[in-house]
């Protein structure tokens, strides 16, 4: 039996600094209390250990037999990690051969919910000699606090959750003498909790939680907004961003107050948007961010909101990351195209002349507008990359909504500021509807996408420049 037990305790030396002499190493680490002093271990190592705690230790009998391994080793030869190792087994195997030291060691699966008006239970009368025990207690704990059925507690007129997450813990018994607790070797990482008329001690883990009211959480999030629209620009680091909020997952957020905790997908409040939409308060942690282009890029304009209105309604349609060098190719040519001693009207004609000579309709959807292909197919099929003025620019083919777009974004570059785009739908044949767009500057229409047939000659042009009654009437764009 003698020889048995060796070849044990060299297996279980064996296994495990072998296991340990690999690197895990984790940059977050875990502080505990032992022998008295304050030990560190990485945390991947950390769960290493324990995994192979949980596996493998059944009794206080089997607990001994790894101590006593552990302790005959020369802990000298140890490498400063594998020292770590050791230390941290020994605490938690001496931690578990003393729960068997407690005779009363309740279990119970806690489970807070929430409650709207929690409360601190108050403290209940006891003799001196209880009274005293729990002052031991308090002195060695780490924390102290008295929940209510929920589990939570008030401090500093703040709400608290006591969350013991492995659902464990001691009861307090007045009949065994305080050096029974004090002599947990985990006493000084627990919490002592009073719950109605009876005192707790936390078992290996628990969770502090302050419950987070909607004005909290705002000053936590990184973005709170009310915006009905897809995206939402912000600045950042000198930078227009565009939050993409089309597409997007959320956790829906009480009215009043929540627990994080609830929401462990949660990642980082402080890179997440809280969204109040139809009265709900979404909360947004995962959703694309595109770079626009520099905030020094508008610096020339007096129109700035109208210049990005435009951006975040069509610029989650386009999946590329070149935005800022696509933005300043549009520029650069309609300031090719145009001279600052020119008329408005002039600078207009050449950036219409040159849009209808060099964009072209993109085909899928001339197939779609002429019914070759039905809705369903289209919006299955078609990439949504055309649907903006940035691919119109790169790729030279657009449908209408992006020859507007690229039409506004040219002339506001050439100093035409007094630029907007419509939407409407128009009867393109047997009073067939299709949706439409279009440009006005001051009180006249521009439709660069009707004439494209017209092969840069002004002389050809039959949209451009029309009062209301010509644009409209003669179309027929309206019902």
């Amino acid at each position: 039996m003698l020889w048995y037990k060796r070849l044990q305790r060299l297996a279980v030396l064996f296994v495990i600094l072998f296991w340990f002499s690999f690197s895990w190493f984790d940059a977050s680490a875990y502080d505990y209390q032992y022998k008295s002093s304050t030990l560190t271990i990485d945390s991947a190592s950390k769960r290493k250990i324990d995994i192979f705690f949980l596996k493998k230790i059944k009794n206080d009998d089997l607990a001994n037999v790894y101590i006593r391994a552990l302790k005959k080793y020369n802990y000298s030869r140890l490498s400063p990690q594998s020292k770590k190792v050791v230390d941290y087994l020994l605490y938690k195997l001496e931690t578990y051969v003393w729960t068997y030291k407690v005779p009363v060691l309740a279990q119970t699966v806690v489970t807070p919910t929430k409650t709207d008006s929690p409360s601190v239970v108050s403290t209940s009368l006891l003799s001196q000699e209880q009274s005293d025990l729990i002052s031991s207690i308090k002195s060695k704990a780490k924390d102290y606090v008295e929940v209510d059925d929920k589990y939570e507690f008030v401090k500093n007129w703040i709400t608290y959750l006591l969350d013991l997450t492995i659902n464990q813990y001691y009861d307090v018994d007045f009949s065994i003498s305080a050096k029974s607790y004090l002599s947990l070797p985990t006493i000084s990482n627990e919490v002592l909790y009073k719950k109605w008329d009876k005192f707790y001690i936390s078992k290996w883990w628990f969770i502090i939680e302050q419950k987070i009211t909607i004005p909290d959480l705002k000053n936590k999030v990184r973005l709170f907004s009310t915006s009905s629209e897809p995206v939402i620009i912000e600045i950042k680091n000198g930078y227009y961003y565009a939050d993409i909020l089309t597409k997007y997952s959320y956790f829906q957020i009480p009215q009043d107050w929540f627990y994080l905790s609830r929401y462990s997908k949660v990642k980082d409040l402080s890179n997440s948007i809280l969204l109040l939409k139809d009265w709900v308060y979404q909360l947004i942690s995962e959703y694309p961010q595109k770079k626009l282009f520099s905030t020094a890029f508008l610096d020339w304009t007096s129109s700035k909101d109208k210049f990005l209105k435009y951006i975040w309604t069509e610029i989650y349609n386009y999946t590329g990351d070149d935005v800022e060098s696509m933005m300043i190719g549009i520029k650069a040519k309609a300031l090719s195209l145009t001279q600052s001693d020119m008329t408005s009207d002039d600078k207009i004609k050449d950036i219409y002349s040159w849009i209808t000579w060099n964009i072209a309709y993109d085909s899928y959807s001339l197939d779609y507008v002429n019914w070759k292909v039905d809705k369903a197919t289209f919006e299955a099929n078609v990439d949504t990359d055309v649907f903006s003025w940035i691919w119109a620019f790169k790729n030279e083919n657009a449908v209408c909504d992006w020859y507007s777009h690229l039409f506004f974004y040219m002339l506001y570059f050439a100093w035409i500021e007094n630029v907007d785009i419509e939407t409407w739908e128009a009867n393109v044949w047997a009073n067939v509807w299709i949706p439409h767009a279009w440009n006005t500057i001051w009180e006249y229409y521009y439709d660069s996408t009707w004439d494209i047939s017209s092969n840069w000659y002004p002389s050809l042009f039959k949209w451009f420049k029309k009062s209301w009654s010509d644009f409209f009437t003669v179309r027929r764009l309206t019902k």
